[in-house]
């Protein structure tokens, strides 16, 4: 070691005519990480997409520089350009001109929500959901700044393609780099990322810089401090990307084999991982709180929704600028019931959603019937009926605000809209039921006996159409039977009073 460090250390290395317009678009990536709102999924990507993000454009630029400094310019040719030229015609298959004009209208939400996402957008890696064109998804993510970042480098790619092929004279090889360019172009404004793009889009890169490449001094050292410091800050730095890449593809076949646990603990800065984690606890914790009062267990509900509520708020810490994040911890606080302050909770983490995603009609929709729940009925009703324009057959919607419409006397208004929603969900349980209701307590007992009775017959554990069905037999004179459905309501709720003195009365 003490040898080692005693030498002059002369670094040389290969420099290719694509290494400065690279620089200037690696700078471009970090300034939009470095102003990301959404660093964990800026970093390492969303889940399955990990290519979008700046650790895989690490990788891939270690790839590039690997093919540059070691590569014969034949080896290049042979393995890169023919592939290229062979597997980038098969993806052309994947154009698709109606997701590519619909995906603008997401891309030109996010970019003119702010000046900052405008010239550096949300982050590379940062939009979720469908698969977005390449360049569309560049806009979005890395701005402005980003997309000329882009253009510059494809500018260079061509321009060097276009020499070589004008230096050979058109020879067979080159005309192969220069094909393989113009495609890649095409890809840019038609096709999505993909690992395979980034790979080929990568290697032709290092395919065309390979020939013109030239090895030059880069580096010399002669103090042993000087020394010290290259290697510690190279350690660091090729270390944490090692590092980084491990935990990711460890984090991820974790989670593809739905360890969800597992996952956010390898990778504790994945969100999707957070989320999905909590999303397990919070079903759990509804499974156990639709069984029988007395089958349930109380620390297995405990366990659960402290579970989920940890997940929950780590998601949000992690991405606070993630609508799905704040949509999971109020669909947490929702299901706290009347524990204090919950409602509020919700209420505020539904706020959050919405103004992050303001045309999703899901989270207007959860959000209008958490403002009813407190009683803000104008702020209620302005939710629900945008998330009708946003999605005329929302169910929760028009459900929320047809029991809206009850609440405030408009009962055959209520009715109309209840019954036009259930012949839209014919077997949706809850919609069964509260058209029950209502055709109950307009007088039309046999019709809500018929609808209570198709709830049951969809869960039979549903005490609330049970004890609904016995008083509506027991209006219509059948004692026998409706004492029969009483009693399995108190078999479920075995602490119920009124029940218990509904059976009493009908035993006389």
């Amino acid at each position: 070691m003490i040898e080692i460090f005693s030498k002059p250390w002369i670094l040389k290395l290969r420099r290719a005519p694509l290494d400065l317009p690279i620089l200037v678009f690696l700078g471009a990536f970090v300034l939009s990480f470095l102003a990301s709102a959404d660093r964990p999924a800026s970093f390492f990507g969303i889940s399955g997409q990990w290519e979008k993000g700046l650790l895989a454009l690490l990788i891939l630029l270690s790839w590039y520089i690997f093919l540059t400094q070691y590569a014969k310019a034949r080896a290049v040719l042979l393995v890169g350009i023919t592939i290229l030229a062979t597997l980038g015609i098969l993806l052309l298959s994947e154009f698709s001109l109606s997701s590519w004009r619909e995906s603008w209208s997401v891309v030109f939400g996010t970019l003119f929500s702010s000046i900052k996402q405008f010239f550096l957008g949300s982050g590379p890696g940062t939009l979720s959901g469908e698969r977005f064109p390449w360049m569309a998804e560049t806009l979005a993510t890395t701005g402005a700044v980003g997309l000329l970042a882009y253009l510059f480098l494809f500018l260079a790619a061509g321009v060097l393609a276009l020499h070589l092929f004008r230096k050979t004279k058109g020879a067979h090889g080159s005309s192969l780099f220069f094909i393989a360019w113009l495609l890649m172009l095409w890809l840019f404004f038609f096709v999505p990322f993909s690992p395979l793009v980034a790979v080929l889009f990568w290697t032709l890169l290092a395919a065309e810089g390979v020939p013109f490449s030239t090895q030059r001094l880069f580096l010399k050292l002669e103090h042993f401090f000087a020394k010290l410091v290259f290697s510690g800050v190279a350690l660091a730095f090729f270390g944490t990307v090692v590092a980084a890449a491990f935990i990711l593809a460890w984090g991820e076949i974790s989670f593809m084999r739905n360890n969800v646990e597992t996952a956010a603990s390898i990778n504790p800065w994945m969100p999707e991982y957070q989320i999905a984690s909590s999303q397990k606890f919070l079903v759990q914790l509804q499974e156990e709180i639709k069984k029988p009062v007395l089958r349930q267990d109380a620390e297995l509900l405990s366990l659960n929704l402290r579970q989920a509520l940890f997940y929950g708020k780590r998601a949000v810490e992690l991405s606070p600028a993630r609508s799905s994040a704040w949509k999971q911890l109020g669909d947490i606080y929702k299901e706290m019931g009347e524990v204090q302050g919950a409602l509020g909770w919700a209420v505020k983490a539904f706020e959050e959603a919405v103004w992050l995603e303001p045309k999703n009609p899901d989270y207007r929709a959860d959000l209008g019937t958490l403002y009813a729940k407190q009683g803000k009925i104008a702020d209620a009703r302005s939710q629900l009926e945008l998330a009708l324009l946003l999605d005329s057959n929302h169910k929760e919607a028009r459900k929320q605000l047809a029991l809206l419409l009850e609440q405030e006397g408009n009962k055959e208004r209520a009715y109309e809209m209840m019954r036009e929603t259930t012949l839209l969900f014919p077997e949706d349980e809850d919609l069964l039921f509260q058209l029950g209701r209502m055709e109950y307590n307009r007088g039309n007992t046999k019709g809500s006996i018929e609808l209570f009775e198709r709830v049951i017959g969809f869960s039979e554990l549903n005490s609330n159409a049970r004890y609904a069905l016995a008083l509506a037999l027991e209006k219509e004179g059948r004692r026998e039977e409706a004492l029969y459905h009483f009693k399995k309501v108190l078999l479920l709720n075995p602490d119920n009073k009124d029940v218990r003195k509904k059976i009493e009365i009908l035993e006389q």
